[in-house]
């Protein structure tokens, strides 16, 4: 019991192991690995005491051992954070030499390929060394399949062709495969191979049928519709073209021919290919990378991750020699993929269904991959695709920024600037990306601005996005403004801003494509809070308020603008005010004179959010009678723009005139006489009904009695009336007085009703009628955000009823 006890709770031991992928098992019963890539054992252990162990590995083979020792490689181990997992990682360059040889008995000709061994285990801190562990396998890896294996015909005469197989052999000479001597097969038929040297040797064993030849010299082949052959030999590759005269006769067409192509090894170890008829032949592998491309790395890992898939996508070979889309393999196929790098081989191997590589930021990587699976015909070659690998396009810019940064979210920059070096850098490599973005990690402070006279390389032009991460991010520049563009395509968004102005370009031969902020707030600026004045200016969703430029100034405080201003979502642009000589006056958004002489508009994009607010001012200024537009597509009244039919007044303040709307759009305006957008200059006349010119009016106390106002404007000698669209947009107070008392009696309509319970003390008497008109337009037309108030008043008696 006590050792028991002592066994589970003080030692700590491995318990159950995980294999890598494995080649096969031999005829002896002894699992293989290849030596394509490291391979790694995993294991679980027992360690209640969470020691911190020491992993080794005892070879069993002495001479194995002896080589590795000698040969200077170094086996990986590796353990837990939390002291339960362990690995050994066996380097590829060691299996590699294994299986070509390098351990060789020169008397018996053995050739040492064992791994077999004791993985250690020994507590760090004390020394103490715990139970062993045996593990059992050997490096071996499977022979090279064929490739490219297909019919063709010896004749073009389709109906009088027999078959002859074609398929590229590896030539085992150099290979991990040349110390074996493997078996070839083709259906029955046997050859014996020699990799050991350069020319392949293929030596015949048994055949069939005296006629059926295997030559390396190729004969006449055509297609099997007898067009020019397509089998593509392969000798550059490394591979031997050989050809397989057999006896059957293609006018058989319903006949299926099929033969498997077997190589084996002396572990007993295989493969086998498919070529026939009518058998489905497995789809290529796709892969998530396209040739001349250039792909980021991922952020956090400083890699691009390369993937190989198979989804059992097949090809089925119709009776009429077409091909369509077969149904799913049996299986998940093997992918057999190969990754260079120049002459270096990164990555290569065979696994199932769907293959993985991570790969570092460098440029020209190779990717070649085909599938296979038993009772398929092997597929195509993937076009072979040439690329680059970059480091991600999201660079971060946080307060504590080292020194040593490289920029991702784990070890962020501490300036922009060498945010903007490195993506330089990459494009000097790399060539440009669409868009780069940078990540405001923290709130920044700088003395001076943060990128400063900002423009991409000449000719490489790309889209640059700034944001705040992980909520609103302040970046305050003290004694400059914060940003400066002089060119490219930019985007900022969720940031405050606030310096000596915000956002600034420089109006000069370069051309300034884009500006967007979104989601920004704008403000404590001491200049302009906004310049732009070359490309495109998008506001969505921002604030510009509580900036402040004093002294003489032709910019305002909020946003100079020499190029259109589009609109998206609420935008407040209010609040912003010019002191100068001690008079503080609205500063907000001024629509400059672009450099063609036309006037900046304003372009709503979308319905405008109901708490915008925009103060305006303009280049040019308004005079009577001629309102100046300042927008275009608001469509205030355009039909199949509802989302827009709303009244500017509602959104736009004129700084120093009035908004209204006209001809569909916004204008500043001011106020005049008759015919201009404000015509109410002159008193207006109210009568208590249309045609009425008397001045007295009676009502009998006790008994309702209602009064409706009719506005009388003089137009040019002419009495105008106000007609009932126009009347729709006054404001009205009405309301009756006895002595300069109220009654109580009142109306925000141009009808007033006393009612018969009126508090009226003193009868017969006199009272007065009060009449305030407030008038925003003379027009529903030019609907406008100034309005006057105009009054009346009527002297009306009360009379006892009879």
């Amino acid at each position: 019991m006590k050792d028991f006890f002592e066994y589970y709770t003080d030692k700590a031991g491995v318990g159950i192991v995980e294999y890598p992928e494995l080649s096969g098992v031999n005829i002896s019963g002894v699992k293989c690995i290849g030596s394509e890539e490291n391979k790694i054992i995993s294991f679980f252990m027992r360690n209640p005491q969470k020691y911190d162990l020491a992993i080794g590995y005892e070879f069993s083979d002495p001479e194995v051992a002896s080589f590795f020792q000698s040969g200077g490689f170094e086996l990986g181990t590796y353990q837990s954070d939390d002291k339960l997992k362990g690995q050994v990682v066996f380097p590829q360059d060691f299996l590699n030499a294994l299986e070509m040889g390098r351990v060789k008995d020169e008397l018996t000709g053995k050739i040492h390929k064992d791994l077999s061994g004791k993985i250690l285990l020994t507590d760090l801190a004390s020394g103490r060394d715990f139970e062993s562990f045996d593990v059992n396998f050997m490096v071996n890896s499977k022979p090279e399949r064929v490739r490219g294996a297909m019919f063709q015909l010896d004749t073009n005469v389709v109906n009088d062709g027999t078959y002859i197989v074609c398929f590229n052999l590896k030539n085992l000479n150099s290979t991990v495969h040349q110390m074996d001597t493997h078996d070839l097969y083709i259906g029955n038929n046997h050859w014996k191979l020699d990799g050991s040297q350069r020319d392949l040797k293929i030596t015949e064993v048994y055949k069939e049928d005296p006629e059926l030849e295997l030559t390396k010299t190729k004969p006449a082949v055509y297609n099997l519709d007898g067009t020019a052959s397509s089998f593509e030999e392969l000798s550059a590759e490394g591979y031997v073209p050989l050809y397989f005269k057999t006896n059957k006769k293609h006018a058989s067409s319903t006949d299926v021919v099929t033969y498997n192509i077997s190589i084996i090894d002396d572990d007993g170890l295989s493969v086998t290919s498919v070529v026939s008829n009518q058998a489905d032949q497995l789809q290529a592998p796709t892969i998530n990378v396209v040739d001349d491309s250039v792909n980021p790395a991922h952020e956090l890992t400083e890699k691009f991750t390369l993937v190989i898939n198979h989804e059992r996508a097949t090809w089925h070979k119709n009776e009429d020699g077409s091909v369509s889309p077969g149904a799913l393999s049996s299986d998940y196929p093997y992918i057999k993929y190969k990754v260079t790098k120049g002459p270096q081989v990164v990555a290569s191997g065979i696994k199932r269904g769907r293959v993985e590589v991570e790969l570092a930021s460098a440029k020209g990587y190779k990717v070649e991959a085909f599938s296979y699976l038993d009772g398929y015909v092997d597929s195509d070659d993937i076009d072979p695709a040439t690329f680059a690998v970059s480091r991600s396009v999201n660079y971060y810019v946080s307060q504590i920024g080292q020194a040593d940064a490289t920029g991702s979210k784990n070890n962020p920059y501490g300036t922009f600037e060498e945010c903007i070096n490195e993506i330089n850098n990459q494009i000097t490599t790399f060539g440009p990306r669409t868009e780069y973005n940078i990540y405001v990690m923290t709130d920044l402070t700088k003395n001076g601005k943060f990128l400063d006279s900002y423009a991409p390389p000449s000719g490489k032009n790309y889209k640059l996005n700034i944001y705040g991460l992980s909520g609103t991010r302040k970046l305050t520049s003290t004694g400059d403004s914060v940003f400066k563009f002089n060119n490219g395509d930019i985007h900022i968004e969720n940031l405050l801003l606030t310096g000596n102005g915000a956002i600034s370009s420089q109006a000069s031969s370069l051309y300034l494509k884009n500006v967007q902020v979104k989601d920004c707030t704008i403000t404590s600026n001491s200049i302009s809070a906004i310049q732009v004045l070359k490309g495109t200016f998008t506001l969505d969703g921002c604030t510009v308020s509580g900036n402040t430029i004093t002294g003489e100034s032709t910019y305002p405080a909020g946003i100079f603008a020499q190029t259109d201003v589009t609109l998206k979502g609420t935008n407040v642009i209010y609040g912003n005010e010019k002191i100068s000589g001690g008079v503080s006056s609205p500063s907000n958004l001024f629509l400059a004179n672009k450099s063609s002489g036309n006037l900046c508009l304003i372009k709503p994009d979308g319905p405008i959010g109901a708490e915008t607010k925009i103060g305006v001012s303009a280049a040019v200024t308004p005079t009577a009678g001629h309102p100046v537009v300042i927008s275009s597509g608001y469509g205030y009244k355009t039909s199949t723009s509802p989302q827009f039919n709303k009244k500017p007044g509602l959104y736009f303040k004129g700084d120093l005139n009035g908004v209204s709307a006209l001809d569909d759009e916004i204008c500043l305006a001011v106020s005049g006489v008759s015919s201009r957008p404000f015509v109410y200059e002159d008193d207006i006349q109210f009568q208590l009904f249309e045609g009425d010119s008397s001045t007295d009016y009676k009502f009998t106390i006790g008994n309702a009695a209602s009064f409706n106002i009719k506005p009388l404007h003089d137009n040019d000698g002419t009495p105008y009336y106000f007609d009932t669209d126009e009347l729709e947009d006054v404001t009205w107070d009405v309301y009756v007085t006895n002595h300069s008392s109220p009654t109580g009696v009142s109306s925000q309509t141009s009808q007033i009703t006393i009612p018969d319970r009126a508090p009226f003390n003193i009868a017969p008497d006199k009272y007065e009628l009060h009449i305030n008109m407030t008038v925003p337009t003379y027009s529903k037309i030019h609907d406008c955000y100034i309005t006057r108030t105009y009054s009346g008043m009527h002297i009306i008696t009360g009379e006892k009823q009879q």
